[in-house]
């Protein structure tokens, strides 16, 4: 009798022994298939638009002068100067540098080292000081996402003056006063002052 039930304890263990480390392995392995779902799920990227505009120098008198980055809309200048918190950039023909220019408000009115200022921009109430940067002109037409105008942008060569001498071809990038990064090239200009530009833009409207 006491044989018997020493083997019956022993099978009876050995079961349940068994089990265990079934139970185990099974666990194990949704762990392992959990942990390659959560790795390889995508992550999604803002993508950009890209708009243009035409602005005139400020002796064109068809044209406005004066760019909302925002809305990516060009204001003539009685416009700008109704609604002056609104300007990001104004794009001019500089007389001292002989070269179409864009100028962030506060150096287009104030001038740039010591000069007088644009008269254009003399009546702005409420001058912004919008950031620029001379950008990589290739890099510019393969962006396609915030990410890759955030990088272009850092990337830049600033505009300590707040002004940048712009031709054909011409990429620059342009931080507002609000934290909003653009991304602009001059596709078409005519350099004098009453010259015009075609300027396209990329941003996150």
């Amino acid at each position: 009798m006491n044989v018997w039930g020493n083997v019956k304890k022993i099978s009876v263990g050995g079961m349940f022994i068994g089990a265990m480390v079934v139970v185990g392995s099974l666990s194990l392995t949704g762990c392992l298939t959990d942990d390659k779902k959560d790795d390889t799920t995508p992550v999604a990227k803002d993508s950009v638009s890209t708009k243009s505009v035409t602005v005139g120098a400020q002796a064109n008198n068809t044209l406005g002068s004066f760019i909302d980055l925002d809305t990516y809309s060009v204001l003539k200048q009685s416009a700008a100067e109704a609604a002056s918190a609104t300007v990001d950039i104004v794009f001019a023909f500089s007389g001292s540098a002989s070269s179409s220019a864009v100028y962030s408000p506060d150096s287009a009115k104030g001038g740039i080292a010591g000069g007088p200022g644009l008269d254009i921009a003399k009546n702005l109430t409420t001058v912004n000081h919008t950031e620029l940067k001379t950008v990589d002109a290739a890099k510019f037409d393969a962006a396609a996402t915030v990410e890759d105008l955030n990088a272009l942008y850092a990337a830049g060569t600033v505009a300590a003056n707040g002004r940048l001498l712009v031709s054909k071809g011409f990429a620059f990038g342009a931080k507002t006063a609000g934290g909003k990064i653009v991304g602009l090239k001059i596709t078409d200009v005519t350099t004098s002052a009453t010259g015009e530009a075609t300027i396209q833009a990329k941003a996150k409207w």
